[in-house]
């Protein structure tokens, strides 16, 4: 099922259902908390993204091809992770 969302220049967008299943839009999610979280890289926020969207979606979609996907996102961040990581012991 494919709900239409008014975005705010009133063009409808075509989000499915398994974004925003009950009272919680995962898009939205996304965008709330990585706009007030400074913290985190743009390239940390779209593993993180994608590894939600993913999550949230594999029993409505792809099933385990989803899983795989959030996995594969998963082990991304953690290389990101383990190089900033490296950089902070090298820089003390």
């Amino acid at each position: 099922m494919v709900t239409k969302k008014k975005e705010e220049n009133n063009k409808p967008q075509d989000r499915p259902q398994y974004y925003h299943n009950g009272s919680i839009d995962v898009i939205e999610f996304l965008e709330r908390y990585f706009t007030i979280n400074p913290k985190i890289s743009v390239v940390e926020g779209f593993h993180i993204g994608n590894i939600i969207k993913y999550v949230c979606r594999y029993k409505e979609k792809d099933g385990y091809h989803d899983l795989k996907k959030a996995q594969d996102y998963l082990n991304k961040l953690v290389e990101v992770e383990m190089k900033m990581e490296m950089t902070r012991i090298k820089n003390t």
